[in-house]
């Protein structure tokens, strides 16, 4: 099918698209004996007595509210262990990094006791620090967000630095972490591969990604909207294609996961992606100097009576 893109001749786009970046000094891997023996610490708090025998945590780092499909992530997670032995199943965990009960969403409490009774979720609540927060995705070995719809969603972009895998639906700004190219091996770009009849690749246009995320495309769309947002599409992915992704993520094992975690890490520390807390600096320094060359004064106008 003929790809959707610009042609040579339409004038590119006036607004820059600039990702959100975050500190690559501070979002990283652990590894030296002081950061490990704390990371180790943080493990024992979560996990009591079983830390030792977890050996693969499911990580929710979002606001418990309706639009993050937290209950998704719930039916996705215990999916995913029916696929499993009981062996394999009592070595698992889910990982809540939000508020149990949410009036702009829902009681996961209440969702977990009548709907997945043989779930095993861990709640983190308390607001923490950076360098905690780099702890809990050090004993994760996958972050999932399946948002129906996403600004950008800076968890995974963290997961990402942090060198661990992501579970994510394709949309709005989470696709743009997962490393889409097109047939010639091209990044997707706004001036190249979008426009007002395609502008996003939800649809499943392109499906070769980065071997960091494994990628859960909506099964359908809704345009929803409110008096101050007055539309955006809502893209809804399948929780059983989201448990078919953690099982997939699953059966890499620990060593295939830490590589293609760092796959993930060195895509995302390219100028080129612009996600590093620098370049998005860098950008905006760029769009602001564009502006001021660029501007054009509206023309003096005068003020009449009826």
């Amino acid at each position: 099918m003929p790809q959707p893109k610009r042609e040579h001749d339409e004038s590119k786009l006036k607004i820059a698209y600039i990702p959100h970046g975050v500190d690559s000094n501070l979002w990283k891997r652990l590894t030296t004996e002081e950061e490990l023996k704390a990371a180790a610490e943080v493990r024992t708090r979560m996990f009591g007595a079983d830390a030792d025998k977890v050996k693969f945590v499911v990580l929710y780092n979002n606001r418990n509210i309706r639009r993050k499909m937290t209950g998704d992530v719930i039916l996705a997670y215990q999916r995913f262990l029916e696929k499993l032995t009981p062996q394999e199943r009592d070595a698992c965990r889910l990982l809540f990094h939000t508020a149990p009960v949410d009036d702009n969403g829902t009681d996961l409490f209440a969702v977990l006791r009548d709907l997945a009774p043989e779930v095993k979720a861990i709640f983190s609540t308390d607001r923490v620090s950076t360098e905690d927060m780099v702890k809990i995705y050090h004993n994760c070995d996958v972050v999932i967000n399946l948002a129906s719809n996403e600004g950008f969603g800076i968890g995974t972009l963290e997961a990402i630095m942090s060198e661990k895998m992501i579970v994510a639906n394709v949309t709005g700004g989470l696709q743009d972490q997962m490393g889409f190219v097109d047939e010639d091996g091209n990044s997707l770009d706004a001036d190249v591969h979008y426009n007002a009849e395609w502008s996003t690749n939800a649809d499943g246009t392109y499906r070769e990604h980065g071997e960091w995320v494994v990628p859960v495309f909506p099964n359908n769309r809704a345009l929803i909207g409110s008096p101050p947002t007055p539309y955006i599409f809502d893209d809804r992915c399948d929780w059983r294609d989201a448990a078919d992704a953690l099982h997939e993520v699953y059966k890499l094992g620990p060593e295939e996961r830490a590589r293609r975690g760092k796959l993930g890490r060195e895509w995302a520390m390219k100028p080129s992606v612009g996600m590093t807390a620098e370049e998005m600096g860098q950008r905006l320094l760029k769009a602001f100097d564009n502006v001021f060359t660029t501007w054009t004064p509206r023309k003096s106008f005068g003020i009449y009576k009826a």
